[in-house]
């Protein structure tokens, strides 16, 4: 199995970051952006820029041919019932699907719709990368961990292995890719809505302003909580390896969630403290920094559907 042909759907940070480093590798002939014919005129027009340099791949909104290799999912979480709609014409019995959505559902979600067993787990960390209009800027590119689901090397894992080191991404092979995802989660739950309802930078965080360390500490160790009643084991210490990778991150870089409330856009809070509130009620555990930053959240960013947020947590 080869990787020729990739979609991304979404151009936000996450899409705009590994299409730059896909197009320099299977030029613009093996990659393409899914998405409406509208909002591909825009990309067509405008086209994006990425540290200062300019970036074209193709957008497109029907198939220009036969199904796709691979497809990433870089949208955010209330988008993706629309997006698996638009690219069910790209998917082939073939077709490799990886989700870049933060959480714990949406895997679940794409193979109820397309197919489980297209399903390759993948989830990032360290990126620092901002997008701003058109332009992404990042200092740190980050790495991505891989998996799947039982834990084997597959055929198609070896695949996107071997297009992840073409292409100069920085990945690791992870046997325990559940293990991952919810550590990822437990991040994304402290700093994202820490920096969210505190408002600044990362360099909030580094300095400790408004005792910001103490509250993520805090939203972190409810899902540590909760993750091994949900039978995932993540130890205290990963807490601070966390830490380390944010203490890291450039100073004045912002989370996405940040940026999206300042925008006043949507947020990810259902799939962060919304996910946490909701297994706590399950478990009979409280969360009260969670229930904190839930409130506050929904002040400051529009309505929220619940419908993905809650799916595969209220049973």
């Amino acid at each position: 199995m080869r990787i020729n042909q990739v979609g991304i759907v979404g151009a936000g940070a996450l899409g705009l970051l590994l299409g730059e480093r896909l197009v320099k590798t299977l030029g613009p002939e093996g990659v393409q952006f899914i998405a409406d014919e509208s909002r591909c005129r825009r990309y067509e027009q405008t086209g994006f820029q990425v540290n200062g340099q300019a970036l074209r791949i193709p957008c497109v909104s029907a198939p220009r041919g036969k199904y796709l290799d691979l497809i990433l999912f870089a949208v955010k979480s209330y988008d993706l019932p629309s997006a698996l709609e638009l690219i069910r014409p790209f998917v082939g019995p073939e077709t490799i699907l990886m989700s870049l959505l933060n959480g714990i559902s949406s895997e679940e979600i794409i193979g109820e719709a397309l197919g489980a067993e297209k399903v390759l787990y993948t989830v990032g960390q360290g990126m620092d990368a901002t997008r701003v209009g058109q332009t992404l800027n990042y200092t740190v590119p980050g790495f991505w961990r891989l998996g799947e689901a039982d834990g084997t090397e597959s055929e198609r894992l070896q695949a996107v292995v071997a297009l992840y080191d073409q292409a100069g991404i920085a990945f690791e092979v992870c046997p325990d890719i559940r293990y991952q995802l919810w550590s990822k989660l437990m991040l994304n739950t402290g700093v994202n809505q820490t920096l969210a309802v505190l408002g600044g930078s990362y360099r909030v965080i580094h300095e400790n302003q408004n005792d910001s360390r103490r509250i993520m500490r805090q939203a972190m160790e409810e899902v540590r909580k909760l993750a091994a009643l949900e039978g995932v084991t993540i130890p205290e210490a990963e807490i601070d390896v966390w830490f380390r990778i944010v203490d890291s991150l450039g100073p004045d870089q912002q989370p996405s969630m940040l940026q999206d409330v300042e925008a006043g856009r949507q947020t990810e809070v259902e799939l962060f403290a919304g996910t946490i509130r909701r297994l706590g009620a399950r478990h009979g555990v409280a969360t009260p920094i969670n229930d904190w930053f839930y409130e506050e959240i929904l002040k400051k960013s529009p309505p929220h559907s619940e419908g993905f947020g809650s799916r595969g947590l209220t049973d």
